[in-house]
């Protein structure tokens, strides 16, 4: 009895486990439907992702970006708090030394006799004369006072890769020369106020933009044109801009209008276009965006007669997307055939009334 049922347990038991599901042997395949889905789903999660690191970055690159623009701008407080009250000015020492007008020198020898880029103006537009020096401001100040501590990634804003990589491809090669910078110096701070109330200056030919803007000098470039302007030229600092990014770095493409067909390029907008929000530098210290949106829409009321002609830049630019080196041996065109943003204010750069009028409603 006890052998036949231990051999009915062991029948019992096998067939327990016969009947109990094992391990399955193999596993079932993903659908196409189900790959696609899982798929669908990494690249939104790596979308997401990218994005956040993206604006991130871009962020970061703002940060830096103004605490440049205010570094560079303690640079022109210290330099007027050094001379009596007086902006930087480069062209009203050199033409007191004896250099012809708008000639600057730009040896690093320390003395005002070496190589000379003339007018740091354009080609074509000779009310522009000295224009060109927005761009080059802090090389050329930096150049004339070697030992001063100067940085030159102060002049590069983080997000401008043209002017930063021009930089650093020809830095290392060259001792002498001037390299164009980030943040622009407006030339209302070294030219004569007359330059912006143009209806007073003799020798205006008539603008083909209309009787609201400057047109070239008829006769040539007339003299005292440059002129040394201080702190106590100033009405509204808190409302004039001294410094500003060349383009609204953030954006990393444009639309412009191209023989009326609207064309995306990939660049970022000049500082003037008005889809631009530029950081921008007031003579009081502020470093704040500026929508020009806004600017533009306040001036296109005001060429509508609704309201004056103050904040209406005297002239229009198309700001060029890259600016040239100037050699010590050599000069270069600041107009050149470089690709340009279209046809727009000139704001900051050509304020009505000079120093004296408004860039933001402050």
């Amino acid at each position: 009895m006890s052998g036949g049922g231990g051999v009915r347990t062991q029948l019992q038991q096998t067939t327990h486990l016969d009947r109990t599901p094992s391990i399955i042997r193999s596993r079932r395949a993903f659908t196409l439907i189900e790959l696609l889905i899982a798929i669908t789903a990494i690249v939104v999660v790596v979308s997401l992702l990218l994005a956040a690191l993206g604006n991130s970055r871009s962020s970061a690159q703002a940060a830096v970006g103004a605490s440049n623009l205010r570094s560079v701008n303690s640079l022109h407080a210290a330099y007027a708090s050094e001379n009596r009250g007086t902006f930087y000015n480069p062209f009203v020492t050199s033409s007191a030394a004896g250099q012809p007008a708008w000639t600057l020198p730009i040896d690093d020898g320390g003395d005002l006799n070496g190589r000379t880029y003339e007018r740091f103006g354009y080609r074509d537009d000779n009310r522009f004369v000295g224009e060109g020096f927005m761009a080059y401001w802090h090389s050329y100040m930096a150049l004339r006072n070697p030992g001063q501590g100067f940085s030159p990634q102060l002049a590069f804003a983080p997000g401008d890769e043209v002017m930063l990589n021009q930089w650093k491809e020809r830095s290392a090669s060259m001792s002498e020369g001037l390299f164009p910078g980030s943040y622009y110096y407006s030339p209302v701070f070294f030219k004569n106020a007359d330059a912006y109330s143009f209806a007073d200056w003799p020798g205006a030919c008539p603008s083909s933009f209309g009787a609201a803007f400057r047109g070239n000098f008829c006769d040539g470039v007339p003299e005292g044109l440059s002129a040394a302007i201080g702190m106590q030229d100033l009405t509204q600092p808190a409302s004039k801009v001294i410094l500003w990014e060349r383009a609204d770095f953030r954006q990393v493409k444009r639309t412009e209008r191209i023989a009326k067909v609207q064309v995306v390029r990939p660049l970022p907008p000049a500082w003037n276009n008005p889809a631009a929000k530029p950081q921008a530098a007031t003579c009081d210290g502020a470093v704040a965006r500026v929508d020009m949106a806004e600017a533009t829409r306040r001036a296109a009321e005001s060429l509508q007669g609704h309201t004056g002609l103050e904040s209406v830049p005297v002239d229009l630019v198309k700001a060029p997307d890259e600016l040239p080196v100037v050699p010590a041996n050599g000069t270069a065109v600041v107009d050149g055939q470089a690709d340009a943003d279209g046809l727009y204010p000139m704001f900051f750069g050509a304020t009505r009334g000079g120093v004296k009028g408004r860039d933001v409603p402050r």
